[in-house]
């Protein structure tokens, strides 16, 4: 199948798999083109968040930008943007800032907009975007790179400097593989294989841990360290399984396959 058909037989999964990563049915509207003052952003940062995540859905064009909180980003918390925040201006062919909302910082904060909007924005998200290129090699991905990185954060979020290698990594991956929308890139390449996970799971914790695995997987293919002591799973357990007229608790192997302990021995079910 092609990407385009994986991606539209995924529309419920996809949003199925948001909802389970952020611990939110819902969305927060943001507006396109705003300042938000330091006191209107920090109401948005005190709404609940379960996991750390809240997703913020732009008026206009569709897409959306995932807020996350966490102690080790220096303000406390980050806005991931699969689609960068820079543009190359073609005339100098340098890049400039381009956003599409802004904070101000604090008061007696002497950083001026755009030095505290970049802030905020470059602890997690790629300076050039990894969300490009025409409806051959990206159906429309936005979505399956906020899933990306709400696995990876799940998963990192409690080690310090989390961050530093997630932002290597973007940066590194955006990339095409020649200047042209039809170019696949790194970042192409493993949205797609995670679309394919979406698509081959019915449960979405199995999903979880597979697409996680792909994460560290691209790591390493990159030449990039994945944050040690990540990957510790915790034991998760999917009630009874009938097994020889006894019951058994399942649990989650770490390929995310399911098993259950017979007098000690794992058996795969």
């Amino acid at each position: 199948m092609s990407r385009k058909a994986v991606f539209d037989t995924c529309n419920r999964k996809n949003r199925d798999i948001e909802i389970h990563l952020s611990g939110l049915t819902g969305e927060k509207q943001i507006t396109r083109g705003k300042n938000y003052t330091y006191s209107e952003f920090s109401k948005i940062l005190n709404m609940p968040m379960p996991n750390d995540i809240l997703l913020l859905k732009l008026t206009g064009a569709p897409h959306s930008v995932i807020l996350v909180k966490n102690k080790f980003l220096k303000e406390g918390f980050g806005i991931f943007d699969p689609n960068g925040y820079t543009v190359r201006i073609e005339t100098t062919n340098e890049l400039e800032t381009d956003f599409d909302f802004m904070l101000l910082a604090n008061k007696g904060d002497s950083r001026d907009i755009d030095t505290y909007t970049e802030q905020i924005f470059d602890s997690v998200s790629p300076m050039r975007p990894l969300n490009r290129g025409n409806d051959t090699v990206n159906p429309g991905y936005c979505g399956i790179f906020g899933i990306i990185f709400m696995t990876y954060f799940r998963h990192t979020k409690t080690i310090k400097n989390w961050h530093v290698p997630w932002s290597s990594f973007i940066n590194k991956i955006w990339e095409p593989f020649y200047r042209d929308t039809k170019s696949d890139s790194p970042a192409l390449l493993l949205a797609s294989d995670v679309q394919l996970i979406i698509s081959r799971n019915s449960n979405m914790k199995n999903a979880e841990l597979q697409i996680l695995e792909k994460i560290r997987e691209y790591f390493i293919k990159h030449g990039i360290k994945f944050p040690s002591g990540s990957l510790k799973r915790p034991r998760s357990e999917f009630g009874k399984k009938k097994y020889n007229n006894r019951s058994y608790t399942v649990h989650i192997g770490p390929r995310g396959g399911r098993y259950i302990n017979v007098k000690g021995t794992k058996k795969y079910i």
